[in-house]
């Protein structure tokens, strides 16, 4: 399990230096869009894994920017339906560490807006993210 995680941080620190920074919220979400549910379907692991990553760079970036531009509810929406896909997908619940920065911002308005999503999806998303924010200051343990 400890080689596993070395090798997932090694991948998410390489990928992040080679990840390319989105100028405008509109191609962060024509990005986000990409991703769908039959991405998943079909492929072996070695894609899985390259997808995933290009997930995990997208969403970072994503993240970033709409903790910048809260107004931006066009935005929000894709990167929840993008973390919902990779929360089914992936058993680590990395998803929540992504989205803790825009928990943190405002969570009235983060639990707002996954309200909309299925009762199942909801409950998955916040339970990731708050965890995450339990282990962010509590620590792992």
């Amino acid at each position: 399990m400890k080689h596993l995680n070395y090798i997932i941080v090694v991948s998410l620190l390489w990928g992040a230096c080679f990840a390319q920074a989105f100028k405008t919220s509109q191609e962060v979400v024509a990005k986000l869009r990409t991703f769908q549910a039959q991405s998943f379907k079909n492929i072996d692991a070695k894609a899985k894994f390259k997808l995933e990553d290009d997930i995990v760079d997208t969403l970072v970036d994503s993240v970033k920017l709409a903790v910048k531009e809260p107004q931006n509810s066009e935005l929000r929406s894709e990167v929840i339906r993008v973390s919902v896909l990779f929360l089914r997908h992936d058993d680590t619940q990395y998803a929540g560490e992504l989205l803790l920065p825009l928990y943190e911002k405002n969570k009235s308005e983060f639990k707002n807006l996954i309200r909309n999503l299925p009762a199942a999806d909801s409950r998955m998303v916040l339970e990731a993210v708050e965890n995450a924010s339990r282990e962010a200051s509590q620590g792992n343990g």
